[in-house]
């Protein structure tokens, strides 16, 4: 493969994974303080872009498009995931939030999968 391909292959890559555990840990965060969903969402995407876009090598259509999806995915099933564990479970706060924080990071895994077989990624087998 040339090298230009092996970078476009990086550079999705990158970006990706960065989403999956930023939204992970954020969507963590907001519910072991008891933030608004709302509030910790729009800070979560802000961080995103502004690290991708003004500390990285990216633009922000790009960082909007290949990197938003993960991190609305996993943010959301984060905070979602240890709400209903506490709410409806009856969990204790802390393992509620560490399970979500391991939920998200599982289906964001499952995400960056699925992304790598749709993309043709090298390595990447079709089973």
């Amino acid at each position: 493969m040339a090298p230009v391909g092996t970078a476009g292959y990086v550079f999705v890559a990158t970006i990706a994974v960065f989403a999956v555990f930023l939204g992970a840990c954020a969507g963590a965060a907001a519910w072991a303080v008891r933030s608004s969903l709302r509030w910790a969402g729009l800070v979560a995407a802000a961080g995103f872009l502004a690290a991708t876009v003004l500390l990285g090598s990216y633009t922000l259509t790009a960082a909007a498009i290949l990197g938003g999806p993960p991190l609305i995915l996993t943010f959301l099933t984060s905070w979602l995931t240890a709400r209903y564990l506490e709410r409806r479970a009856r969990w204790r706060h802390i393992w509620a939030t560490l399970v979500g924080l391991g939920c998200a990071v599982l289906l964001g895994f499952l995400y960056l999968r699925l992304l790598g077989l749709a993309l043709g990624f090298p390595g990447a087998t079709r089973p």
